[in-house]
């Protein structure tokens, strides 16, 4: 997931770029906060958005399929938001699709950039060509002369190597037409080229599927090492979330290994120990160590670095589960007609809403920057499903003012106003 992020920080530079070269020349021309559209709708009248059919994603409006290898994780909808809620309508850019190797984190992605005039007269070769020239210091990019056919259609490439974080190589597949770059991203490690291999996964969109591109075999992974002092301490057994965001995760487990990170996508395995008589947490990851001294109050711990004196986190303990993808999936709930449906203006800030939808959907968050996730009610508990894992709150209704309660974490309540 690290180089999924890091090759966004190039394409924020080309959103910058474009944005900056069409504001010398005229007023934005589309809707900058127009909502994200779900799979298969159209964005700003143009490009329409392709969906996934199982394993095989279809994308009409470029005139392809293209058939995840086994093995590899979909993103959901929830999923792309979380991750990229960065590149939203108003820079212009919209992420249509990401697909995963688990096991080291190539991609292939599908992303759509619309170009405001005078930029939405260039060519495919001016795109590539403004890109290739103004690539950051920190990455190094460079064009191939000849088109590649993808579906049925031409595509023009260029290679761009990230040495930002962590190094990668970026294989970029784009088309330009009436005023949309239609971009395929191939990320992949440095030590690897799998770019063939996945390319034989596109077809036609009028023709059958292709099978799942033949991917090798991956090693399996490596394990930490043992920590070198310190034994288990059962008051830090059981999973832990950062006060600050649900997506960064602690989980220690009672044999003393453990796991840490972004879930679900992020998470990396560690062995732990602690020895209480100065507080001093232990962390033996497969590339390092970490070092914490820890303190406890009711249920929330408390981790100072002794690495960087700036780096201190609170975590408070989380009673849910985390489940890995489509956690409300086999809860088959009927939601017409329930109370919650509609829209709710949060009391503190009326730009942020629910809109709870019977099939199960709901919008979530500001103007310009609104989350798609799903959710169930029964009886007076509300499930929502947050890219992952599940926040479960206890919800009342009084006068058309929702109030909703964490059950996972102490003392957070909301309160909203019917519409």
């Amino acid at each position: 997931m690290k180089k999924i992020l890091a090759v966004t920080a190039l394409m924020l530079l080309m959103v910058a770029f474009f944005a900056a070269c069409a504001n010398e020349f005229s007023e934005p021309q589309f809707d900058l906060y127009a909502p994200r559209p779900r799979e298969g709708e159209a964005w700003h009248d143009g490009p329409v958005r392709g969906q996934w059919n199982g394993n095989v994603y279809e994308n009409e409006y470029m005139g392809l399929r293209f058939t995840s290898p086994d093995g590899w994780n979909i993103f959901s909808e929830a999923d792309i938001v979380s991750f990229f809620n960065f590149l939203r309508p108003e820079n212009l850019e919209l992420v249509d699709m990401v697909t995963y190797d688990p096991t080291n984190y190539a991609s292939v992605q599908i992303t759509y950039m619309l170009l405001e005039f005078p930029l939405s007269r260039f060519t495919t070769a001016d795109f590539v060509g403004v890109v290739v020239e103004n690539a950051s210091q920190a990455n190094v990019a460079y064009a191939h002369d000849e088109p590649v056919i993808i579906g049925d259609r031409e595509w023009y490439s260029y290679r761009v190597y990230s040495a930002d974080g962590v190094p990668s190589i970026t294989e970029y597949f784009v088309r330009v037409e009436n005023g949309v770059a239609m971009m395929i991203l191939i990320i992949h490690d440095v030590s690897e080229d799998p770019v063939e291999l996945l390319l034989s996964g596109f077809a036609s969109y009028d023709s059958p599927a292709a099978p799942p591109p033949p991917m090798p075999t991956p090693p399996p992974p490596p394990t930490p090492p043992p920590v070198q002092g310190g034994e288990v301490y059962t008051a830090l057994v059981g999973s832990w979330v950062w006060t600050d965001s649900y997506h960064l995760v602690f989980e220690f487990r009672p044999d003393g290994t453990g796991r840490g990170g972004f879930y679900p996508h992020e998470m990396d395995e560690f062995n732990w120990g602690a020895d209480m008589d100065d507080y001093h947490l232990m962390l033996s990851y497969i590339d390092g160590t970490e070092s914490w001294t820890i303190s406890f109050e009711d249920d929330m711990v408390t981790m100072q670095s002794r690495e960087y004196d700036d780096l201190l986190l609170s975590f408070v303990s989380w009673q849910g589960p985390f489940i890995s993808s489509d956690p409300l999936a086999d809860l088959d709930i009927d939601l017409t007609g329930h109370e919650l449906l509609g829209t709710w203006y949060w009391d503190g800030d009326p730009a942020y809403i629910f809109n709870f939808r019977a099939d199960g959907t709901v919008t979530r968050g500001f103007a310009g920057s609104r989350n798609e996730q799903t959710w169930v009610a029964y009886e007076d508990f509300l499930l929502i499903d947050v890219g992952g894992f599940v926040q479960e709150w206890e919800f009342v209704i009084v006068d058309d003012v929702l109030t909703i309660d964490s059950l996972q974490q102490a003392g957070i309540t909301w309160s909203y106003i019917r519409e």
